[in-house]
């Protein structure tokens, strides 16, 4: 889904029980429109429970990578993905997306409550 956006060459995905990591490549000179659009598209295609983090940095393609073959088991291994959440988060824009702010995803928790509640 990320690639279908122009300026986007190359994306990679991690994901895992709560979290979606995207890491993406884009020819564009506006970063924070190309970061909302990207983190839109991530948002789109999961459950709403996933917290989503982007980054246009291109060493956090290997950081990505290098999860993939982890269990959840493995030594330190939430350490190592909130370090690179966090590093995601400080070096690169993160969309102007806010859910919190959005009517939409308002309504639909307001019509998940009530279903909920029969």
């Amino acid at each position: 889904m990320v690639l279908t956006n122009d300026v986007v060459s190359e994306a990679g995905t991690l994901v895992t029980d709560k979290y979606v990591l995207v890491a993406y490549d884009a020819q564009a000179d506006n970063r924070e429109f190309v970061a909302d659009q990207v983190k839109r598209s991530a948002l789109s295609i999961v459950p709403r429970y996933y917290e989503v983090y982007i980054t246009d940095d291109p060493e956090h393609f290997d950081e990505i990578e290098r999860f993939q073959n982890l269990t959840s088991e493995a030594p330190n291994m939430d350490g190592s993905l909130e370090q690179t959440i966090e590093e995601m988060t400080l070096l690169s824009p993160q969309g102007e997306y806010n859910e919190r702010t959005d009517d939409n995803i308002n309504i639909m928790q307001e019509k998940q409550r009530r279903l909920m509640d029969r």
